[in-house]
């Protein structure tokens, strides 16, 4: 068989005795209630699984071209730490403690690269208030070509950091060309989003595009949908105070009461107007600036309202959204279950 790159480099690794691998060769469930440290894990295309221990970590390299899932029956934390070199899925991860009766948070930080060509699940019963439970950042490249779910089963929204962690003199920069989907989730977006996948606000979700952050302007691909979900989606745009040049923003499911908002106030909106042919929604700003939405034809201008919001001004549309999402704003919402032989 002939191997990737990744996986030929995590194998050189391992033979250089860089770290004490952990191979994953048939289908395992570990029920265990201590923690557990991993070092340079690859799971084969099989089904690991770890039930019930409060704190998970992983170093090295992670290698996924089966199944990785951690979740929680004792109704208790299990948390999930990813410190390492390199991160990449090409199967199945699943992070589950949406039935726990305590918060967990769930961890990926990676030095080299992070990629998802698979399915990734991240559920939680609910978040601590002011904390981040969802993290994944990489330091030189974040990729997704896959699905990335990010679930809150109850409670106040729980936050998201999707970015490259450049540091403070350079621009993110984080690349999706699959589905990155939000259910009672909030992403405040401080980093430029690359290719030409989707975003899914789904319901109690809200997205914060920062368009400018201190000397920083950040783009969004005219090719990124970002789609609305639920009558209470809402996508934030932040930044337009700045001299940055604005992107036009592709917005899918924008109707049923859903909301644009901006961080400016209502007399900072000049005017705005639907340009039918086209399928813009085109919003004029401070400083003779505006925004431009791709949201599709099929809209009837009089049914769009401008008006106050708490952090300034919001527009909306009170029919249904005329058109369809697009096939690449597919998301699942069912959680990967653990199956396999059991070590205990």
């Amino acid at each position: 068989m002939k191997l990737s790159y990744s996986e030929a480099a995590f194998k050189i690794s391992i033979c250089l005795g860089i770290a004490s691998s952990f191979i994953v060769r048939s289908n395992t469930v570990e029920i265990t209630t201590g923690e557990k440290l991993l070092e340079d894990l690859l799971v084969k295309r099989v089904n690991y699984s770890i039930v019930n221990s409060p704190r998970v970590h992983f170093v090295g390299h992670v290698y996924i071209l089966g199944s990785l899932l951690v979740s929680s029956t004792n109704n208790l934390e299990a948390s999930v730490r990813i410190n390492s070199d390199e991160f990449t899925n090409y199967g199945t991860v699943a992070f589950n403690t949406i039935q726990s009766d305590f918060p967990s948070t769930y961890y990926v930080n990676t030095h080299d690269s992070f990629i998802n060509t698979g399915s990734m699940f991240f559920g939680i019963s609910g978040a601590t208030s002011g904390t981040i439970p969802f993290r994944v950042t990489s330091v030189k490249s974040w990729n997704n070509t896959g699905m990335m779910i990010f679930w809150t089963a109850s409670g106040e929204s729980a936050q998201v950091l999707l970015a490259q962690d450049v540091g403070h003199n350079d621009s993110s920069i984080i690349k999706n060309s699959g589905s990155i989907c939000l259910y009672n989730t909030m992403w405040q977006a401080t980093t430029s989003i690359a290719e030409n996948g989707c975003i899914t606000i789904g319901t109690g979700s809200a997205v914060i595009l920062n368009l400018a952050l201190n000397s920083h302007c950040f783009s969004i691909s005219k090719m990124q949908t970002f789609y609305l979900e639920g009558p209470d989606s809402v996508l934030t745009i932040s930044g337009l105070n700045s001299s940055c040049t604005f992107p036009m923003i592709k917005v899918a499911g924008f109707g049923n009461e859903n909301v644009i908002e901006f961080d400016i106030w209502h007399h900072d909106v000049s005017s705005y107007e639907y340009l039918t042919t086209r399928g813009e929604l085109i919003v004029k700003v401070v400083k003779e600036s505006k925004v431009v939405f791709h949201i599709g034809t099929g809209y009837l201008e009089q049914s769009f309202r401008l008006r106050l919001s708490t952090t300034g001004c919001k527009i909306s549309y009170s029919p249904h959204a005329p058109n369809i999402p697009p096939y690449e704003c597919s998301c699942q919402s069912v959680f990967p279950e653990v199956s396999g032989a059991t070590c205990f």
